[in-house]
């Protein structure tokens, strides 16, 4: 059973609020579920009126983001959560994942079936609370997460689709989404990836050999962009090419277009499960 922490969503942001009006809007908070395997799971929201879907961001790295009811305070340079409200924007809700309090950091977990059972219990709760379609996006070490939960989670348990930027394809000292056993992903899956991306385990080369694996995806594509800046001096970080620095607007409104025709599907939730329909 999923347990559901409401007061850190009503109650917390109401008296930051009182204190500091300028600190978030009414829509932006802190929020916490408790998983089907018992782990409290973080998670900041961003609501919008009229959302088309709910976005789910997986940043990437160790995965650590050290949420609290004051805001983000990890990864704030992440390619997902420096541009979440330019998403929200396009008429999405966000909610962007931190690790579960069992663990300390994502490593070593995030292709772990403990790891896609937390975004189980994620799923459910968002479609049941706002009843639209839950969509999961990754980047960077975050397409690991995204990739494991969409290749092990179906039908009522997985997401509607998935979205795969600056995905890892190569296995180095630790795990990439080549370990995945990716023809078992069915859902819609959007490919974005820079052709300049210099990180060692994210090249450009490797990302078609990777998308055949997809083999029972019948609808799937690769958004190419080339360029961006940098500003750090390491290139698998996330103010580079590797992060879409520079490139944002283009890559956000790339992402948000695909998406948004493939919404023609969504979830009735009832009181009896999770169903299809046609809209």
């Amino acid at each position: 059973m999923v347990c559901i922490r409401k007061v850190l969503i009503f109650i917390l942001p109401v008296i930051g609020m009182v204190f500091s009006s300028s600190l978030y809007a009414d829509d932006e908070y802190y929020h916490e579920i408790t998983s089907q395997r018992s782990s409290e799971l973080p998670f900041w929201m961003i609501e919008k009126d009229a959302a088309k879907a709910t976005l789910v961001f997986f940043a990437g790295g160790h995965g650590k983001l050290k949420l609290n009811q004051n805001g983000i305070r990890k990864l704030k340079n992440n390619f997902l959560v420096r541009s979440r409200d330019a998403f929200a924007s396009q008429g999405f809700n966000i909610a962007i994942v931190d690790k579960p309090d069992d663990r300390d950091n994502l490593y070593g977990f995030r292709l772990t079936a403990e790891h896609a059972s937390d975004i189980e219990s994620l799923i459910k709760y968002l479609r049941k609370e706002y009843k639209k379609p839950v969509w999961l996006v990754g980047t960077s070490r975050g397409t690991l997460s995204v990739a494991n939960a969409a290749a092990r989670l179906h039908g009522a348990n997985g997401p509607d689709g998935i979205v795969m930027t600056a995905t890892v394809v190569v296995k180095s000292r630790r795990d990439s989404v080549q370990q995945v056993e990716l023809a078992k992903i069915k859902v819609p899956t959007l490919f974005v990836h820079n052709r300049d991306d210099a990180c060692h385990v994210c090249p450009y080369a490797g990302v078609s050999a990777t998308m055949a694996k997809l083999s029972k995806v019948k609808d799937i594509q690769l958004i190419s962009v080339q360029g961006g800046q940098s500003e750090a001096s390491r290139p698998c970080q996330a103010l580079t090419p590797h992060g879409f620095l520079g490139l944002e607007d283009k890559v956000i409104k790339d992402i948000t277009d695909w998406i948004k025709p493939r919404l023609k599907q969504r979830r009735k939730v009832s009181d009896k499960g999770v169903t299809q329909k046609n809209i």
